[in-house]
């Protein structure tokens, strides 16, 4: 559909002239605007509908498709979860307590680095 095509005409019909003249001659059409929503309503595609289609060694059910397809990737074992990330403190926690201070503030001082608050509650 080309916008620079389609038009209103005084009665207000929606007109839309072809690209190209048919073989019978007509160059438009003329539409009640209810009718030309229903034509084009018909041009959506369904919901989850794929566009693609594939044929021949690719089509879904070729018979040796698991040969030339990728698996998947297998399920990890429930052990290997991925551990969430630490916050920088916390990260850092064990180096700044090996400073010989209790406090991790007073670490962070040491080392040049400042806390919002002391992560353990101490002072």
């Amino acid at each position: 559909m080309a916008t620079k095509r389609l038009s209103v005409d005084g009665r207000g019909r929606v007109v839309y002239r072809y690209k190209h003249p048919f073989r019978d001659g007509s160059t438009h059409v003329v539409l009640e605007p209810l009718d030309f929503i229903a034509r084009l309503a018909a041009l959506v595609p369904r919901p989850r509908l794929n566009l693609t289609r594939f044929h021949g060694v690719f089509a879904p059910n070729f018979k040796h498709r698991d040969r030339i397809v990728p698996q998947r990737a297998q399920r990890a074992v429930e052990g290997d979860k991925p551990v969430a990330p630490m916050s920088w403190p916390f990260s850092h926690l064990p180096v700044l307590h090996g400073t010989g201070t209790s406090c991790p503030m007073d670490a962070a001082a040491q080392a040049g680095l400042r806390y919002r608050h002391c992560l353990q509650g101490c002072r």
